[in-house]
């Protein structure tokens, strides 16, 4: 009986699977859009952070009513249903600049949503005016869209937060501050973060109700900024720095030979565990991060030219095939070396976000231009344009796909989604290719795009 049940389960599971749609949605006003965060729940809904500097009619969308921008540029995380019908929206405005730079689904079903804005940013209660240039917010939405709670943190340089990720019931945001920040109180006194040069780098944990639990600072003479968090499916979060001239982790002063990368590691409790640096003499640049389910970090980027890259004691070697290659470090669960993919062609690639694979290995989002060879798989682009690509965990590609348009198409988001599928968002110009050679024409000049397909 149970072998019955058990096959029966798969078979639906299959057609399920095999009859899910894929679909593809445009997001436009008459200016310049963007897109910023993109997060999935375990139902295979999907949240998308959306900014915009002009009106957008949400009945685009199947939704009701439209989005004014108070500011120069405000923001709106809008929800998907797994078919692809929007389910609701949230608008984070307010008089100056405002923007989500990504999302989270929590543990509890929550979305978070993070950024920065200028001069006020509107809540229920009221405005909140920022203490200097920018801070940061935390947004909390309900799985109905209802906003639950609005943070801000900042000081009289500038904030911003860049990535967050959930954590024990709770989220952890990372970005950067200028001078020093406040997190809170720690035992009834200020939490407060002293910066050690121009910018500094910042993780700060927060409970289920969204009170701070710990803050870290993480800098040096130079700018530093965290890029992005992932969660580990073993408990713990892994984050990506960068910094300039050094930094000071704990105790240890970490050196540099240009601009380079860090990756952190910390436990299950949120205590950091593990440091691993990635550094370069020349231009390259890291900025994509993503944890496997078997807790190894991979770390994504591109590469200039000719060099040489230190990961810890371990030196990597290459010699870009254009002005930049694309690479994709995977690492080990003590953080060394474990393997380098690095692919391009005569222009320029680059890889622009990872996400872990729901059957191993990671997803990565990508654009190029020309002939590309990924494995076996082969793409050709006339113009840049964006794609996504799926690595095994030995790091070997197992399929790409790209996402055209007749002008400029350029990932900026990516998402595993349960089933094998993926959502990319990014921004197009032109016309973007649909179904059945059907195509989409942007509204302005460069529209937002999210697509959610299987391999």
């Amino acid at each position: 009986m149970r072998t019955l049940l058990a096959i029966a389960l798969s078979l639906a599971a299959t057609t399920a699977a095999a009859t899910d749609p894929s679909w593809l949605r445009t997001i436009g006003t008459r200016s310049h859009d963007a897109a910023f965060g993109l997060a999935a729940d375990p139902q295979g809904g999907v949240y998308l952070g959306f900014v915009a500097p002009a009106k957008l009619d949400f009945s685009s969308l199947g939704l009701s009513g439209a989005f004014e921008p108070v500011g120069s540029h405000d923001s709106i995380v809008l929800a998907f249903a797994p078919d692809g019908n929007a389910k609701w929206q949230q608008t984070i405005s307010g008089a100056g600049r405002t923007e989500v730079r990504d999302v989270a689904v929590t543990g509890r079903g929550d979305v978070l949503a993070v950024g920065y804005f200028f001069e006020t940013l509107e809540a229920p209660e009221g405005a909140l005016r920022a203490k200097g240039g920018s801070d940061l917010f935390i947004v909390r939405i309900d799985d109905d869209g209802k906003r639950l709670s609005t943070r801000t943190f900042g000081s009289k340089g500038s904030e911003s937060a860049v990535g967050v990720a959930a954590w024990r019931g709770g989220s952890v945001v990372v970005g950067s501050f200028e001078h020093a920040i406040r997190f809170g109180d720690n035992e009834g006194k200020p939490r407060i973060l002293a910066g050690r040069g121009g910018r500094d780098a910042f993780v700060a944990l927060f409970d289920h109700a969204g009170e701070v639990v710990a803050a870290h600072a993480f800098g040096g003479p130079g700018a530093d900024s965290a890029l992005a968090v992932a969660a580990r499916p073993g408990g713990g979060f892994d984050v990506l720095l960068a910094h300039h001239g050094g930094v000071l982790v704990g105790d240890q002063e970490i050196g540099s030979a240009g601009a380079d990368a860090l990756l952190l590691r910390f436990d299950a409790e949120g205590v950091l565990a593990l440091t691993q640096t990635i550094a370069s003499a020349g231009p390259d640049a890291f900025e994509a991060l993503a944890v496997d389910s078997d807790d190894r970090p991979w770390v994504g980027g591109r590469v200039v030219s000719e060099g040489a890259l230190r990961i810890g004691r371990r030196e990597q070697r290459w010699l870009s095939q254009g002005s930049s290659d694309g690479l994709v470090l995977q690492l080990d669960t003590d953080l060394t070396l474990r393997k380098a993919v690095q692919f391009g062609n005569d222009g320029a690639d680059s890889v622009q976000g990872l996400a872990t694979g729901t059957q191993g290995g990671v997803l990565l989002a990508a654009a190029g231009v020309g002939k590309l060879t990924l494995g076996g798989h082969a793409l050709e682009f006339d113009l840049p344009q964006a794609y996504v690509a799926r690595l095994n965990a030995e790091g070997e590609f197992t399929a790409a796909a790209a996402t055209r348009s007749s002008g400029v198409t350029q990932s900026t988001a990516l998402s595993a989604l349960p089933g094998g599928r993926y959502a990319l968002a990014g921004i197009f110009e032109g016309k973007i290719e649909q179904a059945a050679g059907e195509s989409q024409s942007v509204v302005g000049k460069a529209d937002v795009f999210l697509r959610n397909d299987r391999w």
